[in-house]
C-alpha cells in the first residue's frame, strides 16, 4: 500500500507511436490515424510485490505520482485499445521516473516495431 516512508513512483502515460502523452482529454495516434485511438477511461496502473497486489496507482490526465515503500515491484498497466504494459520497478528512497509506454493494438496481419 502507499507509504509516507521510502520513495515515489511517477511518470506519464505515453504512446509508443509518437511519444506523446495519452490521456482522456484527447484522442491519440494508433499508428493508422493521428486521432484513431479514442481514450474513454484513465489508465489502470497496478503495482504488485511478488504476486500480491499492493497498490492501484491513480492516473489522471496521463500522469501519476505515488508514494510507495522501497522495494522491488512488478508494474502492470492496462488501457482498452492498447497492449498491456509490464515492467519490473525498483524503488529505493527516491523518485523513480517510470513512464508507461503503450503500443496500440494492430489489425490482423500487421506488424509494428518500436525502437
Amino acid at each position: 500500500a502507499a507509504s509516507a516512508n521510502g520513495g515515489k513512483i511517477a511518470g506519464r502515460v505515453l504512446d509508443a507511436i509518437d511519444g506523446k502523452k495519452i490521456s482522456t482529454v484527447k484522442a491519440a495516434n494508433d499508428g493508422y490515424d493521428k486521432k484513431g485511438l479514442i481514450v474513454t477511461e484513465n489508465t489502470r496502473f497496478l503495482i504488485f510485490k511478488a504476486s500480491q497486489l499492493v497498490a492501484q496507482v491513480p492516473v489522471s490526465k496521463g500522469r501519476f505520482d505515488f508514494k510507495i515503500a522501497d522495494g522491488k515491484y512488478t508494474c502492470l498497466a492496462t488501457l482498452p485499445g492498447v497492449f498491456a504494459f509490464f515492467n519490473m520497478c525498483r524503488v529505493a528512497g527516491q523518485k523513480l521516473y517510470n513512464p508507461i509506454v503503450f503500443s496500440p493494438m494492430l489489425a490482423p496481419g500487421m506488424v509494428r516495431i518500436v525502437l
